[in-house]
C-alpha cells in the first residue's frame, strides 16, 4: 500500500515532480530557481562593461603596483592576512581615483574607509 505522499508523487507531472506549488517537497533535494543562470551572467556581463567604461582595466594595474611597492616580494604569509585584502582594496580605489584624474570622490571616500578598517586592525593588534 502507498503512503499519501509517494501517490501524492505519482499524480505530480513528471517534470515537476520534485516540486509543490509554493516549496520543494520533502526529500527533493532541489529548489526551483527563479532567476537563470544566463540572466545572470547578462547582468554580470553589463555591469562589467559599465565599470570597464569609466575606470578601463584598472585591475590590471595592481599587479605592477604590488611588485613596486614589494620589490623583494610580498612575505607569503601577509597574504592570508586581513590587511593583506584590505590593502589591495587601497590600491584599487587609488587606482580609479587616479585614472578619474583625481575626481572621483566615491573612489577616494572608499579608499579612506578600508584605510579605517586597516588602522583599527593595527589597533587592535597593538593592545
Amino acid at each position: 500500500m502507498q503512503s499519501q505522499s509517494e501517490s501524492r508523487l505519482q499524480r505530480i507531472p513528471p517534470r515537476n515532480r520534485f516540486y509543490s506549488k509554493n516549496k520543494p517537497l520533502v526529500g527533493a533535494g532541489t529548489v526551483k530557481m527563479k532567476l537563470r543562470a544566463d540572466k545572470v551572467l547578462l547582468g554580470m556581463a553589463k555591469t562589467f562593461a559599465e565599470r570597464n567604461a569609466v575606470y578601463g582595466d584598472n585591475y590590471r594595474m595592481i599587479a605592477p603596483l604590488v611588485r613596486t611597492l614589494f620589490p623583494n616580494g610580498v612575505p607569503s604569509d601577509l597574504v592570508a592576512d586581513d590587511r593583506w585584502h584590505l590593502f589591495e582594496l587601497v590600491l584599487v580605489k587609488l587606482s580609479r581615483f587616479a585614472i578619474s584624474e583625481l575626481n572621483h570622490a566615491d573612489s577616494i571616500h572608499d579608499a579612506a574607509v578600508y584605510a579605517a578598517m586597516l588602522e583599527a586592525i593595527i589597533q587592535e593588534r597593538q593592545k
